[in-house]
């Protein structure tokens, strides 16, 4: 059998070691794919040589393996003091944006989310309800937009596009209770929506879904606080699997996932940072670990190794080290360039983290991350005018190469 390391010292590493950028930064998937065409080549490969003489070994071929990596070219961002979405371009060295794009939505906005593989974003309208799709062009990020869905109720709050890019969600925050509907999309343009439940009690605002499109989850703002939580049925209606209470009367204002859905991380309503493990069959969570940290907003790294929470009140910013059984540990604490940071997202390859500011109008801050998880302010960038960012995202580009 071939040793641990073939006849020229060619390790295993490239196997066995993490994939470096291997996830999308909104977490939609459980695992980056290996281009793997090495394997169908092993036959012949292994039956070929270097030389007339020196047969390839198993550790030989496996350098063979390709990775996919994903990165983003493109940074997306809420304006809700101008009514605007702006598109940003991206520096992939030192992390600096370059204003691209900029289009006047029908109703000023507050949540967007990306289409996992086609040139789309799609923005809540929260002064009437609903959402609105826009096509961005994939050379220069100019954006176009290509269809209103509205209900004809008041506040979107947020969306989320599954991972198979065939439907998304959004919310309805005042719609007696919140509601949240179901939107079809072909193409990556949008279809009819469809009301799929109207029981999650009144301003809920928070809401998501899992990275495999099995569960949803959303703000319980009365009767009990804290989590509802549902089954995702095809099209049908959400299959509730009750709620969870948090402290008596608390609810989450932002959430994130790890990358294949196994823990839900919540930054609770000014209080503290909870990590619940996700039960596959039903969705139900249950608690792991908790730390107080009052603030906004929460953040995943691509690799599932750290998350970042902010203290708007203070400037700062906490990273966790996620641990093997999902719960997670206080790495450090430090400062993030000021207070009042409302919203976060990273470049889909983990190299870079954006801050967008709504008590500064049109400011964005840039920080890289080092392999610790440790972040360093790179750049600042300032947009004339009266935009209050609200979230962001970045696009999702990939190549493949010998990383």
């Amino acid at each position: 059998m071939p040793s641990a390391s073939g006849s020229d010292g060619i390790s295993k590493k490239e196997l066995t070691n993490p994939m470096e950028g291997a996830e999308f930064g909104g977490m939609r998937t459980a695992h980056s794919p290996i281009v793997v065409f090495g394997v169908i080549l092993f036959g012949v490969l292994s039956s070929c040589s270097y030389s007339s003489s020196k047969m390839l070994t198993d550790d030989e071929v496996a350098v063979l393996f390709l990775r996919q990596k994903y990165y983003s070219r493109f940074l997306f961002v809420v304006g809700a003091g101008d009514t605007t979405l702006r598109s940003f371009s991206i520096d992939n060295t030192t992390g600096s944006l370059t204003p691209a794009g900029i289009v006047s939505p029908s109703v000023a906005g507050i949540g967007i989310d990306i289409h996992p593989t086609l040139p789309y974003v799609y923005q809540t309208l929260n002064g009437s309800d609903g959402i609105e799709a826009f096509r961005f062009d994939q050379t220069n990020a100019a954006l176009t937009s290509v269809g209103v869905v509205t209900t004809g109720n008041n506040n979107s709050h947020r969306v989320r596009v599954l991972a198979d890019g065939n439907s998304l969600f959004f919310n309805s925050v005042q719609c007696g209770n919140t509601c949240v509907w179901r939107l079809p999309l072909s193409a990556g343009l949008p279809g009819t929506q469809a009301q799929v439940n109207n029981t999650i009690p009144n301003n809920s605002q928070w809401m998501d879904v899992d990275p495999r499109g099995r569960f949803l989850y959303s703000a319980n703002n009365g009767g009990g606080f804290g989590i509802n939580m549902f089954q995702i049925n095809g099209s049908s209606a959400l299959i509730s699997q009750g709620s969870i209470t948090i402290n008596g009367g608390e609810q989450p204002s932002e959430g994130v996932f790890n990358s294949d859905g196994t823990a839900l991380y919540a930054l609770v309503q000014n209080t503290r940072v909870v990590a619940y493990s996700i039960n596959q069959t039903t969705g139900v969570l249950s608690l792991l670990s908790s730390d107080p940290l009052p603030g906004l907003p929460i953040l995943m790294h691509p690799k599932g190794t750290f998350l970042y929470a902010f203290n708007t009140g203070s400037g700062i910013v906490r990273t966790y080290r996620i641990n093997a059984d999902k719960s997670f540990t206080v790495v450090t604490d430090q400062t993030a360039g000021g207070v009042s940071f409302d919203h976060v997202c990273m470049e889909r390859g983990g190299r870079f983290l954006f801050l967008t500011k709504f008590a500064a109008p049109g400011v964005i801050l840039t920080y890289s991350i080092a392999d610790n998880g440790a972040l360093t302010p790179v750049a600042t960038l300032t947009v004339s005018g009266s935009s209050q960012f609200m979230q962001c995202t970045t696009s999702i580009e990939s190549r493949i190469g010998w990383f």
